[in-house]
């Protein structure tokens, strides 16, 4: 009787079926190891600081439901991943509660601290970079309703930071926002004119900027100035701590800088100082507006980031690397261990 046959070496895993898959997150079941697997990070089509994720077809079984899967990939991806994150964070709050075992009552209550925003503040775990949030967090309570995505308007219409204003006791509410507003929702070319052929001098990228840019931080403005209003209505003894993000680099075939710029002659390679100068002018001009905020509104903390991360230090066109991360967290970190953080005026330089 002949033996029975053996699988063939180097032979790929049984894919695992979608309603498998679905059933894994649902239950919490659902692995590290698994999300990288069945899961990936997607960039083509997406909005700026709007990360996305898609199935690995290679690993799941779509058949007779394959248009609804790949639709409903990256919400499962999303709770998967948020499956793992809770799971590290449960496990460090254990560590850390064994830590300090018997340690002595009566310590100073630690700050209180709200961070709201976009995907600065928080990014799916495994498949991107820790954010700033995540390293500032590791050493003090963060209550961190942020998502990916979320868009300046929305944040403030929807005032999901409100409820913990009003029953008191927090002492900054950190905000992210306006980024996806101020390099065109991923239509840049639409705030640039054409590069006039052969200039590639850093000095005349100012003439490149059309005023509808200006106009979109026109309104991001009176967005910030109404959210600021709300901070202080809802808790007085709240400051509220805006950032202008960092110096973003365009990348060549990138998909909300590079093929945007190199639509209008901006080529992130061939063209790279003047390119890059375009986004910091325009970084530069977000920033200055908030640092008004700061110098007109009681309760508004400008925090500046610019040149914080290293041109090695980014992950892609619009996020630091973990690493980067940190390097923005410390910068909060000083700010919110000063006893009196609102300084005065900062000049226009």
């Amino acid at each position: 009787m002949a033996g029975k046959s053996k699988k063939p070496k180097g032979q790929t895993k049984t894919k695992i079926k979608f309603s498998e898959l679905v059933a894994r997150v649902q239950s919490g079941k659902i692995t590290e190891d698994d999300c990288r697997r069945y899961f990936h990070a997607v960039y083509e089509g997406t909005e700026p600081f709007k990360p996305s994720l898609g199935l690995r077809e290679s690993e799941v079984d779509l058949t007779g439901i394959r248009r609804t899967a790949r639709a409903a990939g990256a919400e499962l991806g999303f709770e998967a991943s948020e499956v793992v994150r809770q799971g590290r964070m449960a496990a460090t709050h254990l560590k850390k509660a064994a830590g300090k075992a018997g340690a002595a009552m009566g310590a100073a209550a630690p700050i209180a601290i709200v961070a709201e925003g976009d995907s600065w503040f928080n990014l799916p775990a495994l498949f991107f970079p820790d954010t700033l949030i995540d390293k500032l967090s590791a050493n003090r309570p963060i209550h961190n309703i942020a998502m990916w995505g979320d868009e300046l308007d929305e944040m403030i219409a929807a005032g999901e930071y409100l409820p913990a204003l009003l029953q008191g006791g927090i002492r900054f509410l950190l905000f992210s926002g306006g980024g996806n507003d101020a390099l065109g929702g991923g239509d840049l070319s639409s705030f640039l004119d054409q590069r006039v052929s052969g200039d590639n001098d850093p000095a005349n990228a100012s003439r490149y900027i059309r005023p509808e840019f200006f106009d979109v931080l026109d309104d991001a403005e009176i967005l910030y100035a109404q959210l600021a209003n709300n901070v202080l209505s809802a808790s007085p003894e709240t400051y509220l701590v805006l950032h202008g993000y960092d110096y973003a680099i365009p990348r060549t075939g990138g998909p909300w800088l590079g093929r945007e710029m190199a639509l209008r002659g901006f080529h992130p390679k061939d063209n790279k100082v003047i390119s890059r100068a375009v986004i910091r002018l325009m970084i530069d001009a977000f920033n200055d507006r908030l640092r008004t905020l700061h110098n007109n509104m009681q309760n508004v903390i400008y925090l500046d980031l610019r040149g914080t991360i290293p041109v090695s230090g980014w992950f892609d066109e619009l996020h630091g690397k973990s690493a980067s991360a940190q390097k923005l967290a410390a910068k909060y970190a000083s700010l919110l261990n000063k006893a009196n953080p609102k300084p005065g005026p900062i000049p226009i330089v």
